[in-house]
């Protein structure tokens, strides 16, 4: 029997916490007990709620018994109304989901597509036909990569759990969404701007879990990929493999190019819209400074900021330009320049390294830029043959934009961590790159002025107008110059620690 509730109440109208819990028990068995679900049978049945006016004593002050009987009736009166009617009250069902992507069975029925039957796994991951040559160049044009390292990237994200919710089930015991599928997807929505609705089509995997793993995706590129393909050098024995075609085309001392780019921030919030508009153009933008050799291989780049920022603001976030200036990093680095003196050139020595930048950074000794006013013939030559030089960067923005299309039309996230992707470059991503320990790309030198003056005298020389062991050639006379002209440029430049004069042979 269920006991009312005006039996938890004591003696000053309190509410006996033993006798409540008491009650509750017996509720609860009543409700698990397959002879008492029907009916419920109180013990005392309600006492029926008396009214306002009959607390009241002779003299007209409120009597306090009265009112705490009357609130107990009250009370039992509403506690067994709430459990009739939650005995009466039907269980929720939870709707059946309904699949997006069905086909017909042989009895007409409409059957679900799983994303192990969609066409991407079939052709990408169960059965793909790597010894077609003509299937391996539809690949790497469809997800920017080869399939063999699209096969090692899968591979290496499992050994490294990199992304744990997919990689196992769910509570409820069902398995998680194919992780190649997943990755397939990121890569596709990098590469060609593709839309996560698109995606579902494409893999039957819903819209939402490809965001979700898209936002993983680019925070593992940012920082697991980055750090394992980006090698900063930080030593002069690892700068020394980058300066190999500064120096032949008479620019001792040179490392790298830099320069900034901006990438266009779609869905920026209103209230960040200001600071993220630059003075390149009307939508808000992300700015980063990148940094390159001449075979176009990154060295290092920042993290975004706003498009606002120029040239002068983002390098001082460039950890690694900044650790050249301060001396932290190749200042034991030798070199030498030409200087004219008289009609003798004689060599200068130099400490640390330099690099080749535009005319919108710092005034300092390690950034060269090119002359912006001149009406000298040698500084006109040689900004020019600096200019040809410094290309490397701008063709490596170019490729990337034109590879990965989502970096040229604008990123669709919300979040402006989401630019995280820009970052998710290594060396396969950008062609025409070199590994490590190779010779020098000869198709890329060939467009310097080095080369082009070279073959100048070798046609001269040909011609028979330059003698074969004559004192100086033309060419030797253009390197003198270069070097004569990097050392004005330096010294123009010098006020800080690295790049600075030592000594004179």
């Amino acid at each position: 029997m269920l006991l009312s509730f005006s039996y938890c109440f004591v003696e000053n109208g309190d509410v006996d916490l033993e006798k409540f819990l008491s009650r509750r028990r017996m509720q609860m068995e009543s409700v698990f007990n397959d002879d008492c679900k029907a009916d419920v049978i109180l013990e005392t049945p309600p006492v029926p709620v008396m009214a306002i006016s009959a607390c009241l004593s002779d003299d007209g002050s409120i009597d306090v018994e009265k009112f705490r009987k009357r609130r107990r009736s009250q009370l039992d009166e509403w506690a067994s109304s709430d459990y009739e009617e939650s005995l009466d009250k039907p269980k929720k069902k939870r709707a059946k989901k309904r699949p997006i992507l069905a086909r017909r069975t042989e009895t007409g029925e409409l059957e679900e597509i799983l994303p192990t039957q969609s066409l991407w796994y079939l052709l990408y991951v169960e059965a793909p036909n790597v010894d077609c040559m003509r299937f391996q160049h539809k690949f790497r044009r469809r997800f920017r990569m080869p399939h063999a390292s699209f096969v090692n990237l899968v591979a290496d994200a499992k050994a490294g759990n990199w992304f744990p919710t997919w990689m196992g089930c769910n509570c409820a015991g069902k398995k998680a969404s194919p992780l190649e599928l997943l990755i397939l997807g990121a890569l596709r929505y990098i590469g060609r701007g593709w839309t996560f609705d698109d995606l579902e089509e494409a893999t039957a995997i819903g819209e939402d879990t490809h965001r979700r793993f898209f936002h993983q995706f680019i925070r593992v590129g940012a920082t697991i990929l980055f750090d394992k393909y980006v090698h900063t050098p930080r030593t002069c024995e690892e700068i020394e493999k980058h300066m190999e075609e500064f120096k032949l085309a008479g620019l001792p001392g040179a490392c790298a190019s830099t320069d900034a780019t901006s990438i266009v921030h779609e869905m920026c919030s209103h209230r960040i819209q200001r600071v993220h508009k630059g003075f390149k153009t009307k939508h808000p933008t992300r700015t980063y400074n990148l940094t390159a050799n001449h075979r176009r291989e990154i060295l290092c780049t920042t993290d975004g900021h706003p498009g606002s920022f120029n040239d002068k603001t983002v390098v001082l976030y460039d950890d690694f330009i900044c650790d050249i200036k301060s001396g932290a990093i190749f200042d034991d680095y030798r070199f030498e320049l030409l200087e004219k003196r008289g009609d003798c050139v004689v060599p200068v020595t130099y400490q640390g390294v330099w690099l080749v930048v535009d005319n919108g950074y710092h005034n300092w000794s390690i950034t060269v830029p090119p002359f912006s006013n001149s009406s000298r013939y040698d500084e006109i030559r040689w900004s020019e043959w600096l200019e040809s030089m410094r290309k490397d960067v701008e063709c490596t923005f170019g490729i990337l934009k034109g590879r990965f299309r989502i970096l040229k039309t604008g990123i669709r996230l919300h979040k402006p961590e989401a630019l995280l992707c820009s970052r998710v470059t290594d060396r396969r991503q950008v062609p025409n790159k070199l590994p490590n320990n190779a010779p020098p790309n000869k198709s890329s030198l060939a467009r310097s002025p080095f080369f082009h003056f070279h073959r100048c005298w070798l046609e001269r020389r040909d011609r028979g107008l330059v003698a074969a062991n004559s004192g100086k050639s033309s060419f030797q006379n253009d390197i003198c110059n270069s070097g004569i002209t990097c050392h004005v440029i330096l010294e123009q430049h010098s006020t800080s620690h690295s790049c600075s004069q030592l000594s004179t042979t």
